[in-house]
């Protein structure tokens, strides 16, 4: 009888260890996979942040951000979030107080792929003081993967004037506006260059400027979304300044009927000194 109780607890124990390695297989590979998803971990992108006015801009309107996302290791579906926010002293990698408020676009990129996308967000932070923007990267559940900030420049205050210019002689232009003294104002006005690349899509994003000038300009490179929110701030009480010259046809034939002062039928030289009345 005492045999047969030690061959049933060693049959017993012989049962216990079985069961431990049949557990132990089972979850081996999911420990291994799990092991290899780890140690394959996969680099978050690249975030490039850049702003079309060089960080030019006024207080309570909306400040446009440009982002480029590369480096992209795996197809990615997420977020991209943006907020207004402070920093730690002078370090601008040190982000502080961050706006409650939140502006946000979906992105999809396949592997390898680099995209670019821009978002909109207003200058403002309350009673807080914005020093900048954060944008940050969020996969499909709503987990940061990287995130960048861009600090602000110079700010235009009223009553000063704030020019946007679109012209292909823009440094001839901005020499010739800095020569402008007008009333009322601390400094003389400040021109942000445009092209069409950087023009907005949306009339909104036009309403920080004082003025518009379209000088020596090949007009036909603004998209349609470019001329109708051009069209938009106009009605609105937008000023539009054109200048023709020579090479008029290249500035002014592009735009619609409503945007152009006059109806030009032809050109006429006239020589130096000739009274224009």
């Amino acid at each position: 009888a005492l045999h047969r109780g030690r061959q049933i607890k060693a049959l017993r124990l012989f049962g216990v260890i079985c069961l431990i390695l049949l557990f132990y297989c089972l979850l081996s590979p999911s420990i291994v996979k799990a092991q290899s998803r780890q140690g394959a971990s996969i680099p978050p992108p690249t975030l490039d942040i850049s702003q079309p006015t060089n960080t030019i801009f006024r207080a309570s309107f909306w400040f446009d951000i440009q982002v480029t996302i590369s480096d992209v290791e795996a197809p990615l579906s997420g977020t991209l979030v943006a907020q207004m926010c402070s920093f730690k002293g002078r370090d601008i990698s040190q982000v502080g107080m961050v706006s409650s408020w939140t502006y946000q676009i979906p992105v999809h990129l396949h592997k390898g792929e680099t995209k670019q996308y821009s978002l909109s967000v207003p200058y403002t932070m309350g009673n807080l003081d914005a020093q900048g923007a954060l944008v940050t990267l969020q996969d499909a559940q709503g987990h940061e993967l990287t995130h960048a900030v861009i600090s602000h420049g110079y700010e235009v205050t009223p009553p000063d004037i704030l020019i946007g210019a679109l012209s292909d002689q823009a440094d001839t232009l901005n020499m010739n506006l800095i020569r402008v003294a007008l009333p009322n104002q601390k400094d003389t006005p400040t021109t942000v260059q445009l092209d069409a690349t950087t023009f907005p899509t949306q009339s909104t994003l036009l309403s920080m400027y004082t003025v518009l000038i379209l000088d020596d300009f090949s007009t036909h490179t603004l998209s349609p979304a470019q001329i109708m929110a051009l069209r938009t701030w106009v009605n609105q009480g937008g000023i539009l300044i054109e200048v023709g010259g020579s090479d008029w046809q290249r500035t002014l034939a592009p735009l619609p009927n409503d945007l152009l002062p006059i109806s030009i039928s032809g050109t006429q030289f006239l020589p130096k000194g000739v009274p224009l009345y």
